[in-house]
């Protein structure tokens, strides 16, 4: 395959259709992948017969992407550098009233990624951008969340 795919989620089931008593297997993928074809090879998939997928017009809200350029060859630097220019640009839109989603390559990334994000945050004083709106029912919702074991 053309591209490494081990920072994607991938959900697969394997099991029988109980009204054909046929194998199946469906495949979700939890990014935007513009290789989808890559993957289905892999796979195996045949692209004319199993293979579905669902591009930008099928979103109600379309995606924006943002691309930046880093300089630096210290890999630390590089690390520190993305996730600076990535704080400036999820302010610049939380401050339009935006929802703002961070892709990252890696799995191991997301978690780093949004303490780095925190932090930042905190050290600027403008985590206040980043907490929700405490409505009227806000403290009803939150003990129902507490409440619960698993939450999906």
């Amino acid at each position: 395959m053309n591209v490494e795919i081990s920072g994607l989620a991938l959900t697969l089931f394997d099991g029988q259709v109980e009204s054909t008593q046929s194998m199946i297997r469906i495949l979700g993928l939890s990014a935007t992948l513009p290789n989808y074809l890559d993957v289905a090879a892999f796979l195996h998939v045949n692209p004319y017969i199993g293979l579905f997928f669902f591009d930008s017009r099928f979103r109600p809200v379309p995606l924006g992407q943002t691309f930046v350029g880093i300089k630096t060859t210290n890999k630390i630097q590089q690390i520190h550098d993305m996730e600076e220019v990535c704080y400036s640009k999820v302010l610049q839109q939380i401050k339009a009233g935006h929802q703002v989603m961070v892709f990252v390559h890696a799995r191991n990334a997301t978690v780093r990624t949004a303490f780095g994000l925190i932090e930042i945050a905190k050290n600027r004083g403008e985590i206040g951008f980043f907490q929700p709106d405490q409505g009227s029912d806000y403290g009803q919702c939150e003990k129902q969340v507490k409440q619960k074991k698993h939450i999906l």
